[in-house]
């Protein structure tokens, strides 16, 4: 394993639930060294110094399509504008940018749209810069850290209850089942400005990272959490949870990412193991702090809104060219789905060569059957069919050894 290389093994996954008719949460992953959004389970490496991966969770508040409307908005405003970002500004800075340009057209949009007048959205975004790990919130989703079998709640919950429970007038075991749980204090497109907590912590050997929405967190506890992350692999743990989730009742849509992070280049220092010390806050959302406009998003982003800058032709030219390319070979998971293309090339060879067995075989049992006083009338169509199925088969290994070849550097 190369010493300099961090591995990261990802899955997001998202379910409507079993009450709600649509699913009005979001997610999105991206390579920001790539540039490009992430398939739903990937593995990738990068030199720690390139490392760049960014996670958004974000659910939707609005009923009808608008909730819909705004988390979608919400992470695809985030991923834009940090593909845009000079990685000159500092990664907090980028972050908090984004999120408050996500604000900026989600409340846009909800200006004005009739239609989407009341939908606004959370969000819970990682930004992975080298080892360092900024964790960015508006509303009451959450992210966790897990290390050396403990876990922690990243965030704080920016709602009701839980300004309750740190104010001591509720415990936690009775904000659970309050009638005001789901009251959240902030949104991302609820109001003009938005405050942004951010907390960061470095990145260690074997961290796992999940970012959820409420529809996970207010049925699976934390100590489950934690125990079906460290024994599964991403993706089945996401599915786990999600099942569990769903079990449970699954009055709400479930999301979450969860990523494992690996490798020689992370450090592992058993002194930092206490997870209370290892995040630091550096943003801490006070809901008695009146909200000024941040000047972080004009900033560094312009006065114009991303929709703006991607669909105004005036300034097109401020988009960064698409490189042209004829192979598929910078997909993160290139060589993973190679190799499924040599395996299932193998098994339709032999398939192919088990079929044209079969030919013979139909004539030696039709001469057979003339032997005995009997003639098989299907004989020639048998025999028609079996050789356009042959041509069939042979076409098919052709194509998925030439789509193997798109995977190849």
């Amino acid at each position: 394993m190369d010493k300099d290389l961090v591995f990261s093994n990802v899955a997001g996954c998202t379910d409507v639930g079993m009450v709600r008719d649509n699913n009005e949460d979001a997610f999105i992953m991206a390579d920001l060294v790539l540039g490009r959004t992430l398939p739903d389970t990937f593995h990738v490496s990068h030199k720690l110094g390139e490392n760049s991966l960014l996670f958004v969770v974000s659910d939707g508040v609005g009923g009808s399509n608008g909730g819909e409307v705004a988390s979608d908005l919400t992470v695809l405003a985030i991923k834009d504008a940090l593909l845009r970002l000079p990685k000159t500004v500092s990664p907090y800075d980028r972050l908090v940018a984004a999120i408050e340009e996500a604000n900026h057209l989600v409340w846009n949009e909800r200006q004005n749209s009739p239609t989407l007048k009341n939908m606004s959205a959370t969000v819970v975004a990682a930004l992975i810069e080298s080892n360092q790990v900024y964790i960015a919130e508006v509303g009451d989703s959450r992210a966790y850290l897990i290390r050396k079998n403990n876990i922690k709640q990243v965030t704080t919950d920016q709602s009701f209850v839980a300004q309750l429970v740190m104010r001591g007038i509720l415990k936690p075991e009775q904000a659970v089942k309050h009638p005001r749980r789901n009251v959240i204090l902030q949104s991302v497109g609820n109001k003009e400005a938005v405050k942004v907590a951010v907390s960061m912590f470095q990145l260690q050997r074997n961290d796992i990272i999940i970012l959820c929405t409420d529809g996970l967190s207010n049925l699976v506890r934390s100590e489950e959490i934690l125990q079906i992350s460290s024994s599964l692999s991403p993706e089945n743990a996401c599915w786990r949870m999600i099942q569990l989730a769903k079990e449970r009742g699954g009055q709400d849509n479930i999301t979450l990412i969860l990523g494992r992070f690996y490798g020689d280049s992370l450090t592992s220092d058993v002194s930092a193991s206490r997870l209370t010390q290892a995040v630091k806050p550096l943003a801490v959302y006070d809901p008695d702090e009146v909200v000024e406009k941040s000047h972080k998003r004009t900033k560094y982003l312009g006065s114009a809104s991303i929709v703006s800058k991607l669909y105004g032709s005036s300034e097109f030219q401020h988009l960064p060219r698409l490189t042209p390319t004829e192979t598929l070979s910078n997909f993160p998971n290139a060589s993973i789905i190679k190799q499924e293309c040599k395996m299932l090339i193998e098994h339709l060879d032999y398939c192919y060569q088990i079929l044209a067995l079969k030919p013979e075989q139909v004539e030696q049992a039709a001469q057979w059957l003339e032997s005995n006083g009997m003639q098989y009338t299907k004989r020639d169509v048998m025999l028609k069919q079996l050789q356009e199925n042959l041509e069939q088969l042979k076409k098919v290994t052709d194509t998925i050894a030439q789509l193997r070849k798109e995977w190849d550097r």
